[in-house]
């Protein structure tokens, strides 16, 4: 590849803008967002160790392992740096529990955050920069899927987009932090976008967290095979039959570079208050509503109407999951949950739940429509009671969403409650307030390490 001819494609723009970014150059705020984004990561890390889906991959895959450099976090036990960074993002996916950029139903720190933390014990790295490889990858990552699906751009609602575009997020911030030239980053960059993948048809499986971090650990390995001079094309995100011909049926380029450098898409990021898919959340928000304002007897109800957005009606009508893994995209079922229960955690996730009897034969009486005037932040449910009587409840901004957010007491509660499985409540108020402080931190590494 000539010194000059990649200097005019989008890929070696981005390799300049993160190889020009500075952690002093980062606005306050920015840096606070990063560092709720990886708290939240880290919470969901801890809380998905030990979901059957991290430990059949870590008991395929450990035996293989190299050098025991990283952390695998809740687990106990070290494994080279790749598998970490695999395994990680299975875990910190395994509840559905993770972050969200709602423009473009994007789950961005998982794969980013796990790359970069497994590298961090691999190597010395600031805290400052690793929280600046978080941003860049967040931002890479970002931008790439807003290119290829939001208006107006169109792509099919079947890809899987943190897939398709978190490994050249990710392959971007590993190479800040190995410090990769422009070229080596644009190498990385193509490596990682010829593997990129994902589907939605694997949703309601084990493989809706393999493909968040399958796209983690390509990026780190794109990364490290550019270091060593495995070399991609200059032109692999707008060239001919690339990343945006094949993924998107009408890309937008310009969201790529636009204000780049002066906009930082983590601020748009957003934090779940319940582990199941984004588009479910105001649905819940509403149900809860309804049940705690009329003490609603479930026994009661002779039917639920929800209107909702497209995507959530597209993505997650499912009227009887079969088990945990594939009630996290139900309506049905967390409508269900929602009005027996009165409420919508990690319990009402269980297979046993999903099959209990009450839970089943609601289930049947809950009906999902798509209503173009929904917006897909809010929700509108009625309960059709048997003696006549219609409840009513609309959410305009479900809790999590961009205008509706978590703060920073929410998450500390999110985390907690989700490292209880596995740390004593001394180790979890310690590794939380490690977290907090990442930004600072002379080595980031020690974060992973603490959370063996």
């Amino acid at each position: 590849m000539s010194a000059a001819a990649p200097k005019t494609t989008l890929a070696w723009r981005l390799a300049e803008y993160v190889s020009n970014a500075r952690a002093a150059d980062l606005p306050a705020e920015v840096r606070h967002e990063a560092t709720r984004s990886f708290v939240n990561w880290m919470g969901c890390a801890l809380g998905g160790a030990l979901d059957p889906s991290a430990r059949a991959a870590a008991a395929a895959l450990c035996e293989f392992s190299g050098k025991p450099e990283a952390t695998l976090i809740g687990a106990g036990r070290r494994v080279d740096v790749l598998t970490a960074s695999l395994l990680n993002c299975i875990s910190s996916g395994a509840h559905a529990f993770d972050d969200t950029h709602a423009d473009m139903v994007l789950h961005p720190a998982g794969p980013i955050a796990a790359c970069i933390m497994a590298l961090a014990e691999r190597r010395p790295v600031k805290g400052e920069d690793f929280l600046l490889a978080l941003v860049l990858g967040i931002e890479i990552q970002s931008r790439l899927a807003r290119a290829i699906v939001v208006p107006p751009a169109k792509c099919d609602i079947g890809w899987y987009l943190t897939g398709l575009t978190g490994g050249v997020g990710a392959a971007f911030a590993a190479g800040k932090l190995l410090g990769l030239s422009p070229e080596q980053m644009v190498w990385a960059g193509g490596i990682a976008c010829c593997e990129a993948s994902g589907f939605r048809a694997i949703h309601g499986s084990m493989c809706s967290t393999l493909v968040p971090a399958h796209a983690g650990h390509t990026g780190l390995r794109a990364a490290l095979m550019a270091q060593h001079g495995y070399t991609s094309t200059a032109h692999p995100i707008e060239g001919d039959r690339g990343f945006l011909h094949l993924y998107s049926d009408r890309s937008n380029p310009a969201a790529i570079t636009d204000a780049l450098g002066s906009s930082y898409e983590v601020m748009r990021n957003t934090y779940k208050p319940y582990p199941c898919g984004i588009v479910v959340h105001p649905i819940i928000d509403a149900c809860l509503e309804l049940r705690a304002r009329h003490a609603i007897d479930y026994r009661t109800v002779a039917r639920v109407e929800v209107k909702a957005h497209h995507a959530a009606v597209t993505l997650a009508d499912r009227p009887q999951p079969a088990e945990g893994v594939q009630c996290k995209t139900s309506i049905q079922h967390w409508v269900a949950v929602s009005l027996v229960d009165g409420a919508a955690g990690i319990a009402q996730a269980e297979t046993a739940r999903v099959r209990s009897p009450e839970i089943v034969a609601l289930r049947d009486r809950v009906s999902a429509t798509a209503c173009a005037s929904i917006a897909p932040d809010a929700a509108d449910v009625t309960v059709h009671l048997q003696d006549g009587r219609q409840l009513h409840c609309r959410v305009d901004h479900g809790i999590g969403s961009a205008d509706n957010p978590m703060g920073d007491h929410d998450l500390n509660t999110k985390f907690t409650n989700l490292a209880r499985g596995g740390m004593d409540e001394d180790r979890i108020a310690g590794l939380l307030a490690q977290c907090w402080r990442i930004g600072v931190l002379p080595d980031a590494g020690d974060v992973g390490r603490a959370a063996a």
